[in-house]
């Protein structure tokens, strides 16, 4: 089959044929490819792009551009169009503020005196820019803003260290220098002049202090509001943790129609995911659908993982195979952020007794990952990375200081907001529509006003869990002690090991940002081997990372640009 995939049939598994995967990259059929420009924008550059016949021009003018990709048009608001909404709760938005930090949506506008061009209150949308000639440029793939003229790009090589320690880079940073993400809360406005301005704001649901904590039920009843309302097929990623599980539990007892759980096992060599998912599934009498890849498929999925989510993070290869399949429903419905928001995920107890409003700079660097730039790196590049993302972390600290729950927000922003929602937005979208219970305003709000304390240890999830359907609540899971400890990982296997050495051995630039030690066991697999299971995989995965972007764009990055250490 293609991908090297089979599927057995588990509990009320049906026998229907699987569905092959998408060779030729994402089609936009329920989320649409979005790119434009604000201020005096050069027909040159956006030539390439009106003159696509794969994209539609939605809006145009002297100082405002808007097309379109796929399937599905931007949605038409009453003086703007929006896309990709995150939230759906409650009327229609009146203005862009309404459809930014309510529905979650990013947008592009008409006002009074020019245009405006946002994305979400918390950065959860994909939206690039780059400034070209006095203009700004957009897109929802920053693939589309790298061949805006014939200068060559450069690399932000400190966004590359924070791709490292956090699993992507951190704010408004990307891998190209020329290319920004937008961050929570941002937006462009253009004047009549053709001025573009950038602004920035937080929403009043997120900012507030609450009055009191939330109760259980009702912190319940916000993420229960946030579920797909139709009776159209759901499909529920069902890990062996919580956050799949309380949101399976919560759309069963409210919908008419019941969702399919999809799980798969981790190529980290842990099986217990797939073992504890299925009484989930017997529980909640939901179809249980396993999907098992073949070893020999890893590096082809990783390959292609990198290719969707444009080498923005190193995770989520292992997650494709499944998303592949389960892209045929009608919704996906995803768990990002329940566990941090809800269990104090990267916050261990070294937290404890501090104030959450004012989370110490480097704790939060050692809880995101930052560890993993102390050891393998060459020693330059150890320097100046280690300074480097303290300071990325230090700023966002900054930004968030006196809010109630500054220590969750920060996490949420720097990791969760950036590395893993890549899972939902890019593997399952744009093909299905993706929803998020756990980040509306109303269970964000909610599960912030919980203070810190009462998190620690996963009791209170526990509990929540309990509330929300009893026998599923006492069911264990991999958030218990004594995890079994991973049997030969499938990233491990000769052929995954030899493709990740093979493409980082390709390239004498990745090679000089590793230690000599590094540099010498990738000549010798079975002394990669040895180390896969500790703290190497993640640097071999970055490396192998790095090393395809470089190779995907020779042709638009300066082969002069090398780390200030290298020179």
């Amino acid at each position: 089959m293609h991908g090297g995939l089979r599927r057995r049939r588990a509990d009320a598994c049906d026998d229907a044929a699987m569905r092959s995967p998408d060779a030729a990259g994402p089609e936009f059929r329920r989320v649409p490819l979005v790119c434009g420009a604000l201020g005096a924008w050069d027909e040159q550059a956006a030539g390439p792009w009106i003159g696509d016949a794969a994209l539609r021009v939605v809006h145009r003018s002297a100082h405002g551009l808007l097309l379109a990709g796929g399937r599905k048009d931007p949605d038409r608001e009453r003086t703007g169009w929006t896309w990709a909404p995150v939230a759906e709760t409650g009327p229609m938005a009146q203005d862009w503020r309404g459809a930014a930090d309510e529905h979650l949506r990013a947008g592009f506008w008409s006002e009074e005196r020019g245009y405006r061009l946002h994305t979400d209150a918390l950065g959860l949308q994909d939206l690039y820019v780059r400034e070209h000639r006095g203009a700004l440029y957009f897109a929802t793939r920053a693939s589309l803003l790298t061949g805006l003229s014939d200068e060559l790009l450069h690399v932000d090589w400190d966004a590359w260290g924070a791709s490292l320690a956090f699993c992507a880079p951190v704010g408004s940073a990307t891998g190209f220098r020329e290319i920004r993400r937008a961050t929570a809360g941002a937006s462009w406005s253009v004047d009549a002049a053709g001025t573009v301005r950038r602004e920035a704001h937080v929403p009043g649901w997120l900012q507030g202090s609450p009055r009191r904590p939330a109760r259980r039920r009702e912190v319940l009843a916000a993420i229960a509001d946030g579920l797909p309302r139709s009776w159209a097929r759901t499909a529920v990623p069902l890990s062996g943790g919580w956050d799949s599980r309380l949101l399976a539990a919560l759309h069963a007892s409210s919908s008419r129609r019941r969702p399919v759980a999809w799980t798969i096992a981790p190529d980290d060599g842990r099986s217990d995911d797939v073992q504890l998912a299925r009484p989930v599934a017997r529980a909640l009498r939901l179809r249980h659908h396993i999907v098992t890849p073949e070893r020999t498929s890893w590096a082809d999925a990783q390959r292609r993982t990198l290719a969707r989510t444009e080498h923005e993070t190193w995770l989520h290869g292992w997650l494709l195979p499944l998303a592949e399949q389960a892209r045929g429903s009608s919704a996906v419905i995803d768990g990002l952020a329940g566990d941090v928001l809800l269990k104090n995920l990267f916050m261990s107890c070294d937290f404890s007794g501090l104030d959450p409003s004012r989370p110490p700079p480097e704790a939060v660097w050692r809880s995101l990952g930052g560890r993993r730039l102390q050891t393998g790196l060459a020693p330059a590049m150890h320097t100046q990375w280690m300074s480097s993302t303290r300071d990325d972390v230090a700023h966002l600290v900054r930004r968030w200081e006196g809010h109630h729950a500054a220590a969750t927000v920060v996490r949420l922003m720097a990791r969760t907001f950036r590395a893993i929602v890549l899972s939902p937005a890019r593997l399952f979208e744009p093909e299905t529509r993706v929803y998020l219970p756990f980040v509306t305003p109303a269970a964000m709000s909610a599960a912030l006003s919980v203070p810190v304390e009462r998190k620690h240890g996963g009791r209170y999830y526990r509990r929540l869990l309990a509330q929300a359907h009893a026998d599923v609540g006492r069911l264990p899971s991999t958030n218990d002690p004594g995890r079994p400890p991973p049997v030969d990982p499938a990233r491990t296997s000769p052929h995954a090991l030899e493709a990740l050495l093979a493409a980082i051995r390709r390239d004498e630039v990745v090679c000089a940002l590793l230690s000599e030690e590094v540099r010498r066991r990738l000549s010798s697999p079975a002394e990669v081997t040895a180390v896969l299971r500790g703290a190497t995989y993640p640097l071999l995965a970055w490396a192998a990372m790095l090393a395809d972007w470089r190779r995907a764009h020779r042709d638009r990055i300066s082969t002069d640009d090398l780390p200030a250490g290298l020179h």
